[in-house]
């Protein structure tokens, strides 16, 4: 079983991804590995992840028109000591009147409340959020194991699949 603990992706800076896979001499052990990488993404990673804007609004209970104007750069996932997945994700939103990006990053919110007794709206993320970031991570995934942006060999034309 693979997860991902940490994504990043900048046009200009390419992709880092940060994931851990089961050991295969012990289960209940992860190896950690990293992957950073020019290699252009196909484009349905980047709808995936700028898909998650919409959450990033949600989370920080900000006015619903502002996901217009977020890029997501990067989300980080943590799990517990009893595997319930925590998220993180980073933005940038971009000002009327100046050429820098307001930085935004939503507090950490979990899938499943840590507690049995906790309310289980306090803090966690909705089920929506849970599907698009699943969708990311399989996207992730595709990506480290070779699916990458390709160039169309007769045309000289991306496809971004």
């Amino acid at each position: 079983m693979r997860r991902v603990r940490k994504f990043k992706y900048k046009p200009t800076a390419g992709m880092f991804v940060a994931f851990e896979a089961t050991n295969s001499s012990d289960p209940d052990a992860y190896d950690e590995f990293t992957l950073k990488s020019g290699d252009e993404p196909r484009g349905t990673l980047i709808t995936q992840l700028n898909a998650m804007s919409q959450h990033v609004v949600d989370l920080c209970e900000l006015p619903a028109d502002y996901a217009a104007n977020i890029q997501v750069i990067g989300i980080t996932v943590t799990y517990s000591d009893d595997d319930i997945q925590g998220l993180g994700i980073s933005a940038l939103r971009t000002l009327e009147n100046t050429d820098q990006p307001m930085v935004l990053n939503t507090p950490h919110f979990t899938r499943d409340p840590y507690s049995p007794t906790a309310p289980s709206d306090v803090g966690v993320f909705s089920g929506r959020c849970a599907a698009d970031l699943d969708r990311l991570e399989e996207l992730i995934f595709d990506y480290v194991d070779g699916d990458r942006a390709q160039m169309d060999l007769f045309g000289y034309q991306e496809a971004t699949g």
